[in-house]
């Protein structure tokens, strides 16, 4: 799987996924259902990130409530999405 069939498997998954090059490096994002809009900005509860490193990958979501940061085991990119949607698919706090 590639990139942009990730980002378009997660999207039919009736999620918001898009690619991004910043500090993390290599990622994908995807977030959940919006929970808001104030002025043009969409606010999602929850949101995940694909980084790849090397040829791996590994799902991370930075929290406030635990304060502590959920990072997964290195995997495939097939893994990494099927994780994130199971994940995104679960109750915040769950993980």
């Amino acid at each position: 799987m590639t990139k942009t069939e990730a980002v378009a498997s997660l999207r039919a998954h009736g999620f918001h996924a898009f690619e991004r090059e910043w500090a993390l490096g290599e990622t994908i994002g995807v977030a959940s259902e919006p929970d808001a809009a104030h002025d043009g900005i969409t606010v999602h509860g929850r949101v995940l990130y694909l980084v790849r490193r090397n040829d791996l990958w590994f799902v991370e979501e930075s929290r406030l409530i635990p304060a502590e940061p959920y990072r997964s085991k290195c995997m495939t990119l097939d893994a990494a999405v099927d994780h994130a949607r199971s994940l995104l698919s679960q109750p915040p706090g769950s993980l």
